[in-house]
């Protein structure tokens, strides 16, 4: 699984490429899911649809943090799946 360093201080985005899982399908709806301690500030299906982003601020110095997404496909019969990744605070 992916892990990413965030400073407490900051407000950073992070994208999940579906590009390859899709097979020429697209994004129809896309939800993240945080744990307590970090706070989602923006979140998005980018264009073409094939890539989610979400910006995130907060959490504890020392923590590491599980954040998932859940997409919804848009052609029928809908596809839904989840991916995840961790994001490591540390003092800046």
């Amino acid at each position: 699984m992916t892990t990413y360093t965030k400073a407490k201080a900051g407000k950073l985005d992070y994208t999940i490429n579906w590009a390859d899982w899709l097979d020429g399908d697209v994004i129809g709806t896309s939800t993240w899911s945080l744990p307590s301690g970090l706070a989602q500030v923006k979140a998005g299906i980018d264009s073409p649809a094939t890539t989610t982003t979400i910006w995130i601020s907060g959490g504890e110095v020392g923590s590491f943090y599980k954040i998932t997404n859940t997409i919804t496909t848009s052609t029928s019969p809908e596809r839904i799946s989840q991916r995840s990744v961790y994001i490591e605070i540390y003092e800046r």
